[in-house]
């Protein structure tokens, strides 16, 4: 818990790709997280599944993965 790999992992077991830049490296303020999550995978799940399961999922990851003081920003999306 709580390092980028554990964050990638746990996006990876449910099939979505992420990419992910932290305050450092995107010139944002201390301890914030830009997330891309690409739910490719997820489209085949629908209409049983909604995007706001998936964002609800997502976020539930982001909470018991990444750091407490760590703020996430999370975009969803597709990339075929």
């Amino acid at each position: 818990r709580g390092t980028p790999a554990a964050v990638r992992s746990a996006f990876q077991a449910l099939g979505t790709r992420i990419v992910m830049r932290e305050w450092w490296e995107a010139g944002r303020e201390p301890y914030t997280v830009a997330v891309e999550a690409y739910a490719n995978d997820y489209a085949d799940r629908l209409p049983e599944w909604s995007l706001e399961d998936l964002a609800r999922d997502l976020t539930e990851i982001l909470r018991r993965t990444a750091p407490v003081r760590v703020h996430f920003d999370i975009q969803i999306g597709a990339d075929f």
